[in-house]
């Protein structure tokens, strides 16, 4: 793994997010997760939040089906389903990346390019770009996701239809910051490359062959290095969206 990529280790985006975040704005100690949620959420969203909860009506919710066991399963079946099938899609996506339909670079292609500039960017930025498509993708899914839970978990009782109502205000209106967060895990994998890719150009023999590129494309290598901390960093916030629907889902009524 590239030195400095972020990595899902432990919590799945806390550990990818944690040089960011993990100390708080003196830089005295670890971040208070209000402190955090509030650096997250811009101004115009912390205001439509409160007006939001405010003012907005709950949605309909339907009594007979208050305390069905059968109810809450379905969505949760739901909600487990979906998040299977985008990880799967993630993992058959950077499974074997260099396949012309990700348009990343041949071996051929990166040797053209370092002989004509040997610039870092210009290596990254495919790469950044299936990462970038793979996110947006993951993104639409569980957004598509949320909007469809959005009535069955309001017709599974009171307090559903109250957590509902605030889990999404509460997505919307952090959902500048959580782009901004996401956008500097990928760009830090970005400037990891570059680093690693400055070294590895001085190790390259003056006439240069594709095969001398070869091992950047292998486990281990460059591209694969860093196309890998992309992947964790797309499976890392698609598992933190996919805890958070399944506990909205799974909270006991005490209606």
């Amino acid at each position: 793994m590239i030195a400095g990529s972020a990595k899902v280790v432990a919590g799945p985006l806390s550990a990818s997010a944690a040089t960011l975040i993990e100390t708080d704005v003196r830089g005295t100690g670890p971040a208070d997760p209000a402190v955090v949620l509030a650096r997250l959420m811009s101004l115009h969203g912390s205001v439509d939040l409160a007006q939001h909860l405010d003012a907005s009506p709950p949605r309909a919710v339907g009594a007979s089906a208050a305390s069905s066991r059968a109810a809450r399963e379905a969505v949760l079946a739901l909600v487990e389903e979906r998040a299977l099938g985008l990880r799967a899609e993630v993992d058959d996506t950077f499974a074997d990346p260099f396949q012309r339909r990700s348009r990343l670079p041949t071996p051929a292609e990166v040797m053209a390019a370092i002989a004509k500039d040997g610039a870092a960017e210009r290596m990254w930025a495919p790469c950044g770009e299936l990462v970038t498509r793979t996110l947006a993708r993951v993104r639409f899914e569980l957004g598509a996701l949320r909007e469809e839970m959005g009535p069955a978990l309001a017709e599974l009782g009171p307090r559903e239809a109250r957590l509902e109502r605030l889990d999404a205000a509460l997505f919307e209106a952090t959902a500048e910051g959580r782009a901004v967060l996401e956008d500097r895990l990928l760009a830090d994998i970005g400037r990891s490359f570059a680093r690693r890719f400055a070294a590895e150009i001085t190790r390259l023999p003056e006439a240069l062959a594709p095969s001398h590129f070869a091992p950047w494309f292998a486990r281990g290598g460059l591209l694969r290095d860093a196309l890998d901390a992309g992947r964790d960093v797309v499976l890392g916030i698609l598992e933190h969206d996919h805890r958070r629907l399944a506990a909205l889902v799974a909270a006991p009524s005490h209606e």
